[in-house]
């Protein structure tokens, strides 16, 4: 019998405009923040979250459109979503490239880290809040133990929302390297990363959307792709 991983609830518009809403705001105060520590990957990890709540509002304006919930609007929606991701990418190399600084404050570093760390816990909340995350780890980790079937869609969702938190564990992690005197130039470093992550992050947007233009019936149940949240 295949084991297979929780499926992915889809969220709902006004879920991901709430979420598109605290992106926005809080890339502006972190991208600001890091201006004032000179800190590129609080830049980079901004630049990345603008880009993410580009992609939530996106999200939010196809799926209150959609009525039918076609697959036509869901395809369109999600390339647009991986181009906004694309290009924080590309604008987060542009502007490291262009920068020689470093870090001010550790402890400033840390405590912004902290904040953006929560901050990108809190709209997972608000997008997937009604994930079953236990069991989807568990049945993830069931499921490479004895070979059977994942979810696929269920896999590389949580791979997404992952990667959406990392960031921010990024620019904290930049602090306690200053803090013990290690950070030389781990700032730089994790800006770096953070862009590789923004195009990941668009590859596995752009793999959701593949996923739904194939067949998954033999699986048992539906995987939610490419069909759109419903405008509740």
């Amino acid at each position: 019998m295949k084991l297979t991983a929780t499926a992915v609830p889809p969220p709902t518009w006004k879920r991901l405009r709430a979420s598109a809403t605290l992106a926005f705001g809080f890339s502006v105060i972190e991208y600001v923040t890091a201006l004032l520590l000179t800190s590129l990957s609080a830049e980079a990890d901004a630049l990345h979250l603008f880009g993410d709540g580009g992609q939530s509002a996106l999200a939010a304006i196809f799926a209150y459109i959609a009525h039918d919930r076609t697959e036509r609007w869901a395809t369109w929606s999600a390339y647009l979503q991986a181009t906004c991701l694309a290009a924080a990418g590309a604008l987060i190399l542009w502007r490291v490239g262009g920068s020689d600084v470093h870090p001010r404050e550790a402890l400033a570093m840390i405590g912004l880290g902290a904040i953006a760390t929560s901050v990108a816990l809190w709209r997972l909340k608000t997008a997937h809040g009604k994930w079953d995350f236990r069991h989807l780890a568990v049945s993830i980790w069931a499921a490479i133990q004895h070979q059977a079937a994942l979810d696929k869609f269920a896999v590389v969702e949580a791979i997404h929302v992952f990667l959406d938190v990392v960031t921010s564990a990024f620019v904290l992690l930049t602090g306690v390297l200053m803090l013990v005197g290690l950070e030389n130039n781990a700032d730089r470093y994790f800006a770096y990363a953070t862009a590789v992550v923004a195009f990941a992050s668009s590859i596995v947007v752009v793999i959701l959307a593949r996923m739904g233009h194939h067949d998954h019936n033999h699986c048992g149940h539906d995987h939610g792709l490419p069909k759109l949240p419903p405008r509740t």
